[in-house]
């Protein structure tokens, strides 16, 4: 786990306040713009030794296609009206570096696909709105509705945003963090499994928070662990900045193994 953006403020946090309540908060307003950047890294093996040989070379070559190149998204969250728990209602908007880089695409078309609409927290989690029921379909032109579309891309999101929501939800509900306080939460990860985080305050400093996150789970076909450290708003009740690493090793019945890591980093812009 990279703990050199945690530095800073454990030494700060000595001689800064040593506990701000979490309630302390500038609530969220309509006409506000918030621009996350995700980058997500893939270093994974898999054992495709079962699979046709008609199949096997193309799924080998996306791996490692998958393990060269990061993805990186920028979303851009507009609020357009707040709630009364304090939340804010938002139309998102992203890009994605992969489809950037297709050569000759039509960065157009998937502008106006990579939206959707969803929730700000008032704890920081993004929650995108969307119907798990509804599923794609091929009109008359050969494509799919653009309401499917930003279902599609709203579920996409609600999985990339698991564990950054967790780490949102745990630090936005301790309802104070001090420097050294430790706590758990129960929660569910994107595959709706349910969980326990270990979370813990490194240090609180000019009211944000140094936050680590761990959990780790084991079940018939494998392990997974998450390691996370990131730092916590305190009085804008946002996650600046969020390093999740998640180890596997799955041998899943009649399916290839794999293990690795995926990492993903997340840094508020603006």
């Amino acid at each position: 786990m990279n703990k050199s953006t945690l530095r800073p403020l454990i030494l700060a946090g000595v001689t800064a306040t040593a506990c701000v309540p979490a309630a302390a908060q500038a609530p969220r307003s309509a006409g506000q713009t918030f621009v996350y950047e995700l980058t997500v890294t893939n270093n994974v093996s898999a054992d495709y030794s079962s699979l046709p040989a008609s199949i096997r070379g193309q799924a080998e070559a996306t791996q490692a296609r998958g393990n060269k190149t990061p993805i990186v998204y920028v979303l851009t969250l507009n609020a357009d009206r707040v709630n009364p728990d304090g939340s804010a209602h938002v139309n998102v908007s992203f890009t994605n570096s992969l489809e950037a880089g297709l050569r000759g695409a039509d960065q157009s078309v998937f502008a106006r696909f990579n939206q959707f609409a969803g929730t700000l927290g008032s704890d920081g989690r993004l929650m995108p709105q969307y119907d798990p029921n509804m599923k794609l379909t091929t009109g008359s032109h050969g494509m799919s509705s653009p309401e499917e579309l930003h279902n599609q891309k709203a579920e996409e999101m609600t999985d990339r945003f698991a564990d950054f929501n967790t780490f949102a939800g745990g630090c936005g509900k301790r309802g104070q963090i001090k420097a050294g306080a430790v706590w758990r939460v129960d929660s569910h990860d994107q595959y709706g499994g349910s969980r326990t985080y270990d979370f813990s305050a490194m240090g609180v400093a000019a009211a944000v928070a140094a936050v680590t996150m761990k959990s780790s789970s084991a079940s018939q076909i494998g392990t997974n662990s998450i390691e996370a450290d990131g730092h916590y708003d305190l009085m804008r009740r946002l996650v600046l900045d969020l390093h999740v690493v998640t180890t596997f090793k799955n041998a899943p019945p009649g399916a290839p193994s794999s293990s690795g890591t995926t990492t993903m980093d997340y840094t508020l812009k603006q």
